[in-house]
């Protein structure tokens, strides 16, 4: 298991080098509460406190990468900054993180009605509008952000496009207005019924992947569905994949089965056009039948990051 204080400081050499998704002044310093908040979701089990400590930690070894600047009483003022190694252009900064989030936030906001929200018209294969959907978001009362429905079509087409692309986006018509979109997987709503293509390498070796929180789920009750159609799994020569599971996701635990053993128990495995196997049945997948191993458990990451 890796240790708390290399995860961490691994987790945030990136933002304070390398992206810009967290704000660094003129002297490259991040807010340390910000940068925390940044990485929350890839750290099991910490809060701010405990972060505090590590980052302390981290910073008072002689061969520290990093500044930390204790610039108030109140630590969640405190700042950071890694000593070398920049490629950040700080000019460009402010432009980027502007342009990151909006994505960010047009990517969340589309996620719902796509996939869940029965009061956004898709068809059968969970195609909708897109000036529908531009219009159905732009009227919630939480919604801030400001762009026309142009720029909304640019970030659509970039997120289409995008490696672990979530969204399929349909330019059949010169008029964009006309344009259709869809979410490749991940839907609750009982009315799309995708036709995903039938997984046929038996011998493939797949898996899902989860936290150590809700693995303690898992052994009691098996994989759920939740509100889910299907249970997501990944092939595991996916190595870019499960890497951001790992960094995103908190996936520190991978459970390993292969294809022809899920068909055996009756399963039906299907692949998405981006890569997921979708695996359904009418009940949940228990970890084992009858004192039968359908599932290989593996902690932590299997490839050195």
């Amino acid at each position: 298991m890796e240790d708390i204080n290399d995860k961490v400081s691994r987790l945030i050499i990136k933002p304070l080098r390398h992206q810009t998704r967290v704000k660094l002044d003129d002297d490259y310093f991040a807010n340390l509460y910000q940068l925390y908040n940044y990485i929350y979701l890839k750290i099991v089990f910490i809060d701010y406190q405990q972060f505090v400590a590590i980052i302390k930690n981290i910073t008072n070894n002689y061969k520290s990468k990093y500044i930390l600047d204790k610039c108030n009483i109140d630590n969640k003022f405190w700042k950071i900054r890694a000593i070398s190694g920049h490629t950040i252009n700080l000019n460009q900064q402010f432009i980027a993180n502007n342009e990151f989030q909006l994505e960010e936030n047009i990517s969340h906001n589309i996620s719902k009605p796509l996939r869940h929200d029965i009061n956004y018209n898709v068809n059968d294969n969970g195609f909708g509008n897109l000036f529908e959907l531009y219009n159905y978001i732009k009227k919630h009362p939480m919604h801030k952000d400001e762009y026309d429905y142009n720029k909304f079509c640019s970030v659509i087409e970039k997120l289409s496009k995008i490696n672990n692309k979530r969204y399929e986006l349909n330019k059949n018509n010169t008029d964009n207005k006309l344009w259709l979109i869809r979410a490749f997987n991940g839907h609750s709503r009982q009315d799309v019924m995708i036709n995903y293509n039938i997984e046929y390498d038996d011998n493939l070796m797949i898996c899902h992947a989860t936290n150590e929180n809700a693995f303690e789920e898992i052994k009691k009750t098996g994989l759920k569905k939740m509100n889910r159609l299907y249970i997501h799994f990944y092939n595991i020569n996916n190595e870019n994949k499960l890497k951001e599971l790992y960094n995103t996701r908190n996936a520190t635990i991978f459970i390993y089965t292969y294809v022809k053993l899920l068909k055996a128990k009756g399963y039906n495995v299907f692949k998405s056009e981006n890569n997921v196997y979708l695996v359904s049945h009418n009940d949940d997948i228990p970890i084992k039948y009858d004192n039968e191993t359908l599932f290989i458990i593996k902690y932590n990451f299997p490839w050195n990051i």
